[in-house]
């Protein structure tokens, strides 16, 4: 062992211990956001805690968050207040003095709060990469988290909700407990065979101790204040004393992949599980074996109910939970759940068991006393294209991952309906001639037509393959859809409902390898230059910019771009085109009279989508991995500022009549909406508030008794 300082001695004490594979308590205040109407922060006590999206120091006159739409539950906060969503929830912990359960989701990086009074998303908490599990430090009040990726350990201050410190620790560290005896938590790195040991006074490692083979997880015995670890591929737990800190023997169990234990101090046994599907029961005091319980496939979590002895054993394989008796030590029932279930959580005060789903990206919530289902929890949701339609009022959002269309009344801010649309819905165009709404679904290789007056789906039309920009031409009518499968674009008549041609030979690069997430082949949105009627296609893999002339359908010229152009916009004031390169991190400006790169504006990481204001003349651009708006003055071409949103943003469309942005933050499942002054009033005739050839991720808006005037100039090919 390799120690700073010497561990305390303590007065010995029963703690117990409520594990879903690493589950302890923890006192965390939080605000609820009750549904209806948005929460002021301003009267609130010191006492409560809440997980703000801090805004840099903006000007009015560019716009700041005013509210965050929940996705999920289609509650409406404050913009200082997130309701975003997680993805891939992997495990969960119970919090007995606050009502939580927190959620560790794997691929969003955060920790989603759920209240289990309303069953609602009330938080997140950002981490490391891949948090695994989570352990609260109850003498100076911090919530710790492994990340699984990153090495380290978050230390995140529960009254502020902020990161206050990231520790490293060992290779791809898996879980850690909280001796409460001495305040240490003990961190097992699964990689490096070892355990760090924090110190929760000072926020760092005190030691390392070399244990078992690939250790997975740690359990802490509230009646001898020893620390056990599991570790999967020797057989057996490495026992820490927890005075002295040292190991102080080995206990030989045969229990080979061991994932996760639970103590119980009602008969002082471990309870393990195995991923040859039983949970073994074993003796601290003399390291015996006493029974293998079978279970189903490949169990990876438990959680105690400490009010009738039951231990709920999440089986991974088998879809089910496992009811475990601890008077008979054998298996009373089953309960059969969602898909791929891992960690499981047992709330006291409701009675409810928190099961987290990674196949479904949701927490499903089990009465156990009747084994009834009492709802489901959706994690992530996935929100990509918006558009918004000027006629009823209403913004339309692409729900990537539920196969939907949902609508968002502009007046209330909350969604009155959701449309069931194509397989993986991605990109929306509201045509402002027919009132219809265009919605390009992937995986379905289709465009679903959605009646804007009656909100019904009236027809589908069959594209390329994998249609993902769209864009509405407000000349000629049509409806362009980049298809990135199929390397082309499909023409659709807005008064047909039909292809009537198909343009190829894009300058494309078409996939032949698996797409990495948040990637796309050719453009995400596509600009138009209303004048001559010549769309501006960013082909992601080739570097380029196809120049499409609308009236003939024919590539007039490529201009090479930025590495990675996605989206495109057409900015009327100046005349140029602005590209977005998602992997430079910039934004290429196009001079539409010479179609030439003039410069380049250096932005955040992983810029997405563009879109326009009327009233001030910028653009705004949605930086994906900075979970941030970068505001752009066109006259001088420099970023003027940055709004912070979710987490994710993707798409945004402007609302002239009310004055607010609406972004989809795709990794947080919400809505941010950005209030932006000054707001220009209905009938201020005759300014154009068509946000033009931005539709390739639904970014247009369809004003309805505008008349549009163009003049035809000369192009340089």
């Amino acid at each position: 062992m390799k120690s700073e300082e010497n561990f305390p001695n303590s007065a010995l004490f029963k703690v117990m211990v409520i594990s879903a594979a690493l589950i302890l308590t923890v006192t965390m205040p939080l605000i609820t956001v009750p549904s209806g109407h948005p929460v002021s922060m301003e009267n609130k006590s010191s006492r409560h805690s809440y997980y703000p999206l801090f805004n840099s120091t903006n000007s009015n006159k560019i716009g700041s968050l005013k509210y965050n739409l929940n996705m999920m539950n289609n509650a409406l906060s404050t913009g200082n207040i997130s309701g975003l969503q997680g993805e891939f929830p992997f495990n969960d912990v119970f919090v007995q003095s606050t009502g939580y359960v927190y959620v560790t989701d794997r691929a969003s990086d955060t920790l989603s709060v759920i209240n289990g009074s309303s069953n609602e998303v009330v938080g997140v908490i950002h981490t490391g990469v891949f948090p695994n599990a989570a352990s609260y430090d109850t003498k100076n009040g911090n919530l710790y988290v492994v990340n699984y990726f990153s090495g380290s350990v978050s230390v995140i201050n529960v009254s502020t909700g902020r990161v206050v410190k990231s520790i490293t620790v060992g290779a791809y560290p898996y879980g850690l407990t909280y001796d409460s005896h001495n305040g240490f938590l003990y961190v097992v790195n699964e990689l490096s065979s070892n355990v760090s040991i924090i110190n929760g006074s000072s926020n760092r490692v005190v030691a390392t101790v070399d244990v078992g083979s690939e250790p997975m997880g740690d359990v802490f015995d509230s009646n001898n204040g020893n620390v056990y670890i599991l570790n999967s591929e020797s057989n057996n737990l490495s026992v820490i004393n927890g005075t002295t800190g040292r190991i102080s023997g080995s206990i030989y169990t045969g229990i080979r992949f061991a994932l996760a234990g639970i103590f119980d101090p009602a008969n002082g046994y471990m309870y393990i599980t195995s991923l040859q599907n039983f949970v073994g029961v074993i003796n601290p005091s003399d390291g015996q074996l006493i029974k293998s319980i079978p279970v189903g496939q490949l169990p990876s979590s438990l959680a105690l109910d400490p009010s009738n002895g039951n231990i709920y054993v999440v089986n991974q394989g088998s879809n089910n939970i496992s009811v475990i008796s601890t008077q008979t030590q054998s298996v009373k029932y089953s309960i059969s759940v969602g898909a791929n279930p891992y960690g499981d959580a047992f709330d006291p005060l409701n009675g409810y068991l928190y099961v987290t789903g990674q196949g479904s990206n949701d927490v499903w919530v089990i009465n156990v006393s009747n084994e009834s289902l009492v709802t489901k929890i959706l994690i992530g949701m996935y929100p990509a294209g918006i558009g918004y339609d000027s006629r009823n009022g209403e913004l339309y959002i692409a729900d990537e991952r539920s196969n939907s269309v949902s609508v968002l009344n502009a007046n209330t801010s909350r969604i009155v309906k959701n449309i069931e649309v194509g397989l993986m819905p991605f990109g929306i165009a509201v045509d402002s001639i027919n009132g219809n709404i265009y919605v390009s679904n992937r995986v379905s290789n289709n465009v679903s037509v959605i009646n804007g007056s009656t909100n019904n789906v009236v027809y589908s039309i069959e594209t390329g393959l994998d249609p993902e920009g769209i864009v509405f031409d407000p000349v000629n009518g049509n409806i362009y859809v980049s298809n990135e499968g199929s390397n082309n674009m499909s023409v659709i008549s807005g008064s047909e409902n039909k292809v009537i041609s198909s343009i190829d030979h894009l300058n494309g690069y078409k996939y032949f390898l698996p797409r990495a997430p948040h990637t796309y082949g050719l453009s995400i949105q596509i600009a138009i230059d209303p004048s001559t009627n010549y769309l501006y296609v960013p082909n992601y893999w080739s570097h380029n910019i196809s120049v499409v002339d609308g009236f003939t359908g024919k590539v007039i010229k490529s201009i090479y771009d930025s590495l990675f152009p996605d989206a495109a916009m057409f900015d009327k004031f100046n005349h140029d085109v602005y590209v977005s390169n998602f992997g430079s991190e910039s934004i290429s400006v196009i001079s539409t009279e010479t179609d030439n790169v003039t410069q380049t504006i250096s932005l955040g990481f992983r810029p997405y989508s563009i879109s326009c204001v009327p009233s001030n003349g910028y653009i705004y651009v949605s930086n994906f991995n900075s979970n941030n708006i970068s505001v752009i003055n066109t006259t001088t071409n420099s970023i003027i500022g940055s709004i912070q949103v979710g987490s994710g943003p993707f798409g945004s469309v402007f609302d002239p009549d009310n004055g607010y942005m609406y972004v989809t933050d795709f990794s947080s499942g919400e809505i941010s909406i950005i209030s932006i002054s000054p707001v220009q009033q209905k009938g201020q005739s005759p300014t154009i508030y068509e946000v033009l050839g931005i539709a390739g991720i639904g970014l247009a808006i369809a004003a309805a008794g505008v008349t549009l005037f163009y003049r035809k100039k000369k192009k340089i090919s």
